[in-house]
């Protein structure tokens, strides 16, 4: 019995291939690679240093790469939020955490975390900004803040529980955070950071 063996020619393939495109995508160049890791690094820099709203044509001239390259890589600026914010976040959070785990009374470690949060608002613009905007977030960022704000309401419902007339409550926390980012993007007068500490360890 002849088996018949259909005929495929290049011409065909070449079509199928525009029209569906590589079925088997090759991984980044080295030099794209490259490229993506020195476009994280900046951004993270960049970020931190003039908050969400800096222009990617900073993040890219300190990447030492072009604008248009940024756009291939990441194609607007909330997926490269994505890329950074999230990691930033969990190691804020950590440090956080850790500060926090040395105080044994529960408003002392409340006062610790607000003293914390209001030290990372002063000197890291990326997370400040995220932690006043997060519903307009992308998910793994919104998530990775979140996670710092839900650390600051559980210590705030263990205070209340250890001393019911701690002033703060987790509404007035949410504000006092919010509040602060928005001093910090302007500039602090002067005795605001004392106002916050001080905020944090009143009682009723």
């Amino acid at each position: 019995m002849v088996r018949v063996v259909p005929f495929v020619s290049i011409g065909f393939k070449l079509r199928l291939f525009l029209i569906l495109g590589d079925p088997m995508p090759r991984p980044p160049r080295r030099d794209a690679q490259q490229n993506m890791t020195r476009l994280r690094e900046a951004a993270l820099r960049i970020f931190m240093a003039q908050g969400i709203d800096a222009p990617l044509e900073d993040v890219a001239r300190a990447a030492g790469v072009s604008i248009g390259t940024l756009y291939n890589h990441f194609g607007n600026r909330q997926r490269l939020l994505d890329e950074v914010l999230p990691q930033a976040a969990l190691a804020q959070l950590a440090r956080i955490q850790t500060s926090v785990a040395a105080e044994k009374d529960p408003h002392a470690r409340l006062v610790r975390y607000i003293e914390e949060v209001a030290t990372i608002q002063a000197t890291d613009r990326l997370l400040s900004d995220a932690l006043a905007r997060l519903p307009s977030l992308p998910d793994d960022a919104a998530h990775a803040c979140s996670e710092v704000m839900e650390l600051g309401q559980r210590l705030v419902a263990e205070a209340r529980r250890s001393i019911p007339s701690v002033f703060l409550d987790e509404n007035s926390l949410a504000a006092l955070v919010l509040a602060n980012s928005t001093v910090q993007r302007s500039g602090p007068p002067a005795g605001w950071d004392e106002l916050v500490i001080a905020l944090a360890r009143a009682h009723r």
